[in-house]
């Protein structure tokens, strides 16, 4: 997902009108159109992940299922599906309304957080100009073996807390509900230990987080042990990172796409950087370059939460109408691009990938969710931001990671490829 943040940058996930990210593969693309699977492994640190239809009709979509419990319950628990999977954000954001009363069990009621003894809570503000705000309360989180205990979390669409603070809204258009959202929430698992870091624990106007009455909001610090955490970051064991492995998915598509969330870089068997390039991110931005018709793009990132590959390119014919945030060539463009890490001497390596026309794409196979070969424009994807702050910005989203082992390792964390952040595959 892409956040206003330079370093957080994460997009919001897009219908088939709407924004995305991703590129294509180099692996062989498999002949079948319908469901591709690469079942996730029965092994404590292995999630299984789906792209599949969710809460709203959206595409390339990386779907898991989140288990939270009150603090210190192994009985007050419910299992959340369809949480957006986050490679580019970090922290898990759920949803009031998975939170709530059910036919069978009761609401699930988590400690709020505080900060100078009022109510802390967050504003999420997105690329595109929508918004998420809640509070940041406390919940013990399973994912896959690893339980976390006592792990911020923000909830989104309390109808029960404090109004919106008007920088929140003014000019932004909250997401209250899932069916707004496209999700029941985010698992951010990007590159960060937590969502802002040092400089929301030290600035109150830091754009995050809010000390709240019952009524009203002001902007506040947050110590770092009250900010929403990358929950890999909390882990015993497998914490410097993760690996997303997805299967390759022909060009027109797939209904459904099967794989895994792999925590841990080099810790077990199962997530063995072996012979990927490392890609060393520039610590401070949290981007790396590529190198695209000549023109270099310094704000590079990879996301799971793009659901497809946003780069500007005069030259490709933007949609119009329902699609306008895709391009829709005449015909398919089979292109190449350089990725460069920061690292003086480091992995440099060209990425192959197509553009297809998405008018075509969603027509052809309506019940579709999966494709490989989805693009757009990174200008204009919101009316308020000039189009030249975006010029510089290439964001491989969902498709690039199609036939591909991807790994994010999470800023000085130590793994077998060096200290994090950077991408390998």
């Amino acid at each position: 997902m892409r956040l206003i943040s330079a370093f957080l940058s994460c997009a919001l996930i897009a219908s088939l009108a709407a924004c995305g990210g991703g590129g294509g593969s180099d692996s062989a693309a498999p002949s079948s159109n319908t469901s591709v699977s690469s079942p996730a492994s029965a092994t404590s640190n292995v999630m299984a992940v789906s792209v599949e239809l969710g809460p709203s009709n959206n595409v390339n979509i990386p779907y898991v299922t989140v288990t939270v419990c009150e603090p210190g319950s192994e009985v007050r628990c419910r299992s959340i599906d369809h949480v957006l999977l986050d490679t580019g954000s970090n922290g898990l954001r759920l949803f009031a309304s998975a939170l709530a009363a059910t036919s069978s069990q009761s609401a699930l009621s988590f400690p709020q957080l505080q900060t100078g003894g009022l109510a802390l809570a967050e504003c999420v503000q997105f690329a595109d100009g929508s918004s998420v705000w809640g509070p940041v309360r406390s919940a013990d989180v399973k994912l896959a073996g690893q339980r976390v205990s006592a792990l911020p979390v923000h909830v989104v669409g309390d109808a029960g807390f404090a109004a919106i603070p008007d920088a929140c809204s003014n000019s932004l258009t909250p997401a209250t509900t899932a069916a707004q959202f496209g999700a029941n929430g985010v698992l951010g698992v990007g590159t960060l230990d937590q969502d802002c870091g040092d400089l929301c624990s030290t600035t109150a106007q830091n754009g995050f987080y809010y000390a709240c009455t019952s009524s009203s909001c002001s902007p506040s610090t947050a110590p770092l042990a009250q900010q929403v955490p990358n929950p890999v970051a909390r882990f015993a064991t497998d914490n410097n990172g993760v690996v997303v492995q997805l299967p390759g998915v022909a060009p027109g598509g797939a209904a459904t796409v099967s794989g895994s969330l792999i925590f841990g870089i080099g810790t077990q068997s199962n997530n063995a950087l072996g012979s990927a390039k490392v890609f060393n991110l520039d610590p401070a931005s949290g981007y790396f370059t590529t190198i695209y018709n000549n023109r270099t793009y310094a704000k590079s990132f990879i996301d799971s939460g793009s659901n497809a590959i946003y780069f500007d390119d005069a030259g490709i014919t933007i949609c119009s109408g329902y699609d306008h945030g895709f391009y829709c060539p005449p015909f398919t463009r089979n292109l190449t691009a350089t990725m460069i890490g920061v690292k003086v001497g480091g992995a440099s390596g060209t990425v192959s990938f197509s553009v297809a026309n998405a008018d075509n794409l969603f027509h052809a196979n309506p019940s579709f969710v999966a494709f490989p070969t989805l693009a757009g424009p990174m200008s204009g994807i919101d009316n308020t931001t000039p189009a030249s702050l975006w010029s510089s910005y290439f964001d491989w989203g969902l498709p690039f990671f199609y036939g591909r082992s991807v790994f994010t390792a999470i800023h000085g964390r130590d793994t077998p490829g060096g200290k994090g952040p950077y991408y390998a595959y």
